[in-house]
């Protein structure tokens, strides 16, 4: 996952994160500072965005942002059959008119971070 400086995210558990550096070195070379209740606390997370902390398990994990997956399927659709996805529509219109047989852009759906990951 790449994660940039000045970028607001979200952690797994939902609160705003900021990140101020990617190039802190060491076994967590993110740095930043997530929003709680009594202003922004600093924090420190590896490459992946995971975090070494008191708190529940995964809980200030940086999450990537949302995104959009396009979704082809068979016109005729059954149970079983193959779906693909796309990050754009344009991908998908290219994907359907690379496969044989009939096929329907059946539209998108949002992807929390860290799902569908390529």
């Amino acid at each position: 996952m790449n994660f940039k400086p000045g970028e607001t995210y979200r952690t797994r558990d939902g609160r705003e994160a900021r990140v101020y550096a990617v190039d802190g070195g060491g076994s967590h070379p993110i740095h930043g500072a997530i929003k709680t209740d009594f202003g922004w606390e600093s924090e420190n997370w590896r490459e992946n965005g995971s975090v070494y902390s008191s708190e529940p398990r995964g809980q200030a994990d940086l999450m990537p942002p949302k995104r959009e997956l396009w979704v082809i399927a068979p016109k005729d659709f059954k149970n079983g059959d193959r779906m693909y996805g796309y990050t754009s529509s344009d991908d998908a219109i290219d994907g359907m008119n690379g496969l044989y047989g009939r096929w329907a852009m059946i539209g998108y759906i949002e992807c929390e971070g860290g799902q569908f990951d390529e």
